[in-house]
């Protein structure tokens, strides 16, 4: 499955304190096939010359007037090469083994469309998990199952670009949890795959 193409959507607006640790910790990925499509979002900091100072093809950096980070989001998903989209804020890590434990998860359940890994806070405060059989598994209920435990998180999650023509793409109306009322449109259409397995 090394054909796998990811495009990394990463929004950008006043993080030049994060976002080159950001982008490197995409450049130390296992697996290395993705595009990294950065939208800044009319930042009024030092963010876009931090992203120039990185030299590699793979960086496309879109500037638009300060919309906020749902339709940064947005243009991202809209100007992506590829047909998977994996998400990144620009102040999140991942860990070396995010795509390639995407990339496992696809070959455990080929026919799916969204997929989503595991994180911890930087300050390693406790989350709660469920128990599960299996490390790679089929989230049965998400509306249940999500009171209790993070299950998803922009930084951790991919969706197949053909998704969004169904459920729509990130409410640019909403100020807050903008991200959690795509998932439940992403979950009542979609079964969603989660890997136990922390990546951010």
């Amino acid at each position: 499955m090394s054909d796998i193409k990811f495009s990394v959507v990463i929004p950008l607006y006043n993080k030049q304190q994060s976002i080159v640790n950001t982008i490197l910790s995409v450049f130390k990925q296992s697996y290395q096939n993705f595009e990294i499509v950065i939208i800044d979002d009319g930042s009024t900091d030092s963010s876009v010359d931090a992203v120039k100072s990185i030299s590699d093809e793979r960086i496309r950096l879109i500037h638009q007037e300060n919309q906020g980070v749902s339709a940064a989001r947005n243009r991202g998903i809209k100007e992506a090469s590829y047909e998977w989209i994996a998400f990144l804020d620009g102040d999140d890590l991942w860990e070396s083994n995010h795509l390639e434990e995407i990339v496992k998860m696809m070959k455990v359940f080929p026919e799916h469309k969204v997929y989503v890994t595991s994180f911890e806070y930087s300050d390693k405060r406790k989350m709660f998990k469920h128990e599960r059989s299996s490390p790679i598994f089929k989230i049965d209920n998400y509306f249940k199952e999500v009171i209790k435990e993070n299950l998803l998180w922009t930084s951790i999650i991919v969706i197949e670009k053909s998704c969004f023509s169904l459920v729509g793409l990130f409410n640019t109306s909403l100020n807050n949890g903008e991200d959690i009322e795509l998932w439940c449109r992403l979950a009542e259409k979609f079964n969603i795959i989660k890997s136990t397995k922390i990546t951010a």
